[in-house]
């Protein structure tokens, strides 16, 4: 949704489906998708509201949008001639996502895009030049030889090959492909050596020095830095400069709306409590034991809210979800609950829900999420008999088994803690691989034995049998690529690098058909499922095809 409103937006509460902005779909056929409809499904999707069930990435998004709504208007209208769209969850979802829409509504309606004045402009501007000019950036490209920290060979026989390669430079070799073959930072090779446009306040004071000093073209070094040492080539220098206000007016447009939005929000609030006060069933939530489903918790404009249809508003916005207690629950939710439904009649009141744009957009998210409802919910009405279970177990072999175990040791070391840049962290990272990878180099030559392994490491975890998947793909890739009594390669972790000790292994087995019948059934009913949704959704947008092209 459009973050316009901070803090109502969060809580949902609607009328009933029945009393709704939108007419009741019915069974009749599914009409062509407006210019008014693609315009408020663009808005939506913009706004992150609606969530493509397909064709986000289409070539030509206009048609991919209209075909989008047709498909989802006709799964909504079956969904409602199928009672789906009773479920109070999804009821509660449908006026979570529309309430929110009413909200903003609300909000621009009083600050229209026009409310911002020429001077305003010019006075934000003024006061915030320092928020509207660039500091200098560079392109450059280099050629990194690691080095790891003390270790002295390296440090010489890194530097004679930046040498050698400068050499070449120096006799016009290019630089882009000397530093896809030589460099040693992964990046640099993938993207042969480039970085930027970068701000040259951000790089490593060595790397800045240098570049401070070069015209575009020029290449220097071999340059010491923290992390070995370097080639640079300075490809462009992009000065400092102050931004017109020509070039940032929409953006301090925006801001200043938002602004005007948040000032307005407070008085909006003490306006719709003078207009829609509330009523608070307080002996219920100061009581103890079971909450009745069906007694009312709040009352506002003449309509209750009973303790079931709060909990579904409240779950629908997995909000306080960590609140156990139903009353705590309720209590934490209530103020923004009264607040939201408070909106919701002052919309009406009014004439907002009037607004063609508006009515469009409430249609298409219930349309959405009904339509995505249904969808999914979409499955074979009728088991898979015993005969084709078995087919499908036989013909999967290697799919109905164990998965395979091991045991062993975790050896990690950690990263640097502390503030960092994107690439200075990529240094840190290939430093400490090459250093870890010497040293499980060493280990597996039998130089270093596992006892001393556990003192090189910062962290050493002992993993008694488990299985594959719940360790992440990297782990899982490492361990169950590795052989019993042997060493794993080296793998990334989110914060530093590390490799195992595969102490035993368990390969997987074959499941006896009895032991996995259910899991068979489900996986048998899941690809009949796909399978359908599919050719449902062709059949619906051959429908398309026929109708609206």
């Amino acid at each position: 949704m459009k973050h316009v409103s901070t803090t109502a937006c969060r809580f949902v509460i609607w009328l009933a489906l029945a009393g709704g902005v939108f007419p009741a779909l019915r069974s009749s056929a599914t009409p062509c998708p407006t210019d008014q409809q693609v315009a408020a499904y663009r808005d939506l999707y913009k706004a992150s509201v609606i969530r493509s069930l397909r064709f986000a990435d289409e070539p030509d998004p206009l048609a991919a949008i209209r075909e989008e709504i047709f498909l989802e208007a006709e799964l909504a209208k079956r969904a409602a001639d199928e009672g789906v769209t009773s479920d109070p969850l999804l009821q509660a979802d449908i006026r979570h996502y529309q309430t929110q829409e009413i909200l903003n509504t609300i909000l621009e309606s009083r600050v229209p895009a026009d409310s911002v004045t020429t001077a305003e402009l010019e006075q934000y501007y003024r006061e915030h030049l320092k928020d509207f000019s660039t500091t200098e950036l560079v392109r450059f490209r280099h050629i990194f030889f690691l080095v790891p920290k003390g270790d002295a060979r390296a440090e010489k026989t890194k530097f004679e090959t930046a040498k050698k390669v400068k050499e070449k430079l120096d006799k016009g070799g290019d630089f882009a492909a000397l530093a896809a073959e030589y460099s040693d930072l992964a990046s640099a090779r993938r993207n042969k050596g480039f970085v930027g446009p970068e701000k040259l306040s951000k790089l490593n004071p060595s790397i800045q020095s240098v570049l401070v000093q070069l015209q575009p073209g020029e290449i220097a070094g071999p340059v010491r830095t923290p992390y070995g040492w370097e080639i640079l080539k300075l490809e462009e220098r992009i000065p400092a400069r102050q931004q017109s206000l020509g070039e940032v007016a929409e953006q301090i447009r925006q801001q200043l709306r938002r602004d005007k939005a948040r000032d307005l929000q407070a008085q909006i609030a003490e306006e719709m409590n003078r207009r829609f006060p509330a009523q608070i069933n307080n002996q219920l939530l100061e009581t103890s034991g079971p909450l009745p489903r069906d007694a009312w918790v709040f009352a506002v404009g003449g309509t209750t809210y009973t303790v079931e249809r709060v909990l579904a508003d409240i779950y629908a916005t997995w909000s306080y979800h960590n609140i156990q207690d139903e009353r705590e629950r309720i209590r934490a939710a209530l103020p923004r609950l009264i607040e939201t439904q408070q909106a919701l009649l002052f919309a009406r009141e009014h004439g907002l829900f009037d607004d063609p744009m508006l009515a469009t957009k409430l249609q298409l998210i219930h349309n959405r999420l009904a339509g995505e409802r249904y969808w999914r919910g979409l499955s074979p009405k009728e088991k898979p008999t015993e005969k084709e279970l078995k087919e499908h177990y036989s013909s999967n072999p290697d799919v109905f088994r164990t998965p395979p175990e091991a045991k062993g040791t975790l050896f990690k070391w950690k990263l640097e803690s502390g503030k960092s840049t994107t690439m200075s962290v990529e240094f840190m990272r290939e430093s400490l691989r090459s250093k870890v990878t010497e040293l499980r180099k060493n280990a597996e030559n039998g130089e270093l034995s596992l006892e001393q392994l556990r003192k090189e490491a910062d962290e050493v975890q002992d993993l008694d049998w488990f299985r594959e998947g719940p360790n992440g793909y990297l782990f899982d890739k490492a361990f169950f690529s590795a052989k019993a009594k042997s060493f794993t390669e080296v793998f990334d972790q989110r914060d530093g690098v590390a490799f195992g000790w595969v102490e035993a292994r368990k390969e997987p087995q074959p499941l006896p058909f009895e032991k996995c019948r259910e899991w068979v059934e489900r996986r048998l009913t899941n690809l009949r499922a796909d399978e359908m949704r599919r050719k449902f959704v062709d059949e619906i947008l051959a429908q398309y095809a026929r109708t609206c092209r």
